[in-house]
């Protein structure tokens, strides 16, 4: 079995029938056929029809489909590397009306979609970053008691998450489980840097707060001392 790549020049059995194969060596020539002088001595073009027979047939299956006992035709579509999965599938599922339309009597069914099982993937993906956020910052609230800095934590968040959207617009990228779990995982080092800086500050308004409050008591102290030595 050959593959032959005929770039639409044969549009017939006589076309292939008329392909040279090769070139076969005789002693005398004859008139009207194409002859070879190939230094060893003359010889005659070797045609198709000559050592085999064409005919136009269906090529035989390599396997059989069927649905529900019925025989049917099985076609795959593959996506580029870089097109979305999800968006490729949505736009095929779109355009099936309107290859039925132009294909009576033909009628197209779905048999396995990839797209459903990313969709789920990221919808697992998005629930599980949605309740991580919402359980730390009510741990959070547990253990701080203020209602104050608990907001300022909850605000961080989908303001982060919505710059992050408006980079991955601009350099192209798509919501997909890797960029969804590496939003999930931002948004936990997000909370914790922002716990880092909360207790840094506490300490920083606790220890200030002792700094006054012992000025102040060295100011009341003040006019006493200058009391006595009067």
């Amino acid at each position: 079995q050959y593959l032959v790549k005929s770039s639409s020049l044969f549009n017939s059995e006589a076309d292939f029938e008329n392909l040279i194969v090769s070139y076969k060596p005789t002693e005398a020539t004859t008139g009207g056929s194409a002859m070879q002088n190939t230094g060893a001595g003359v010889s005659a073009p070797l045609f198709l029809r000559e050592v085999a027979t064409v005919k136009f047939e269906n090529a035989q299956p390599d396997n059989i489909m069927r649905i529900n006992g019925e025989r049917c035709i099985g076609l795959s579509v593959y996506k580029e590397t870089q097109f979305n999965t999800v968006k490729a599938v949505d736009l095929i599922t779109s355009q099936l009306s309107v290859i039925e339309q132009a294909l009576p009597g033909y009628r197209f069914q779905v048999i396995s979609n990839q797209g459903t099982f990313i969709k789920q993937a990221i919808g697992e993906v998005m629930n599980s970053a949605f309740f991580g956020m919402l359980l730390a910052v009510l741990v959070l609230f547990f253990f701080l008691r203020r209602i104050g800095t608990t907001l300022i934590v909850s605000v961080s968040i989908p303001i982060s998450i919505i710059a992050t959207f408006t980079m991955m617009y601009f350099n192209g990228l798509t919501l997909n489980v890797m960029t969804l779990s590496g939003l999930a995982l931002g948004a936990g080092m997000l909370i914790d840097n922002v716990i880092v800086v909360i207790e840094r500050y506490s300490e920083i308004g606790n220890r200030a707060w002792s700094i006054e409050r012992q000025s102040s008591t060295v100011r009341r102290r003040s006019p006493g001392l200058s009391l006595l030595l009067h």
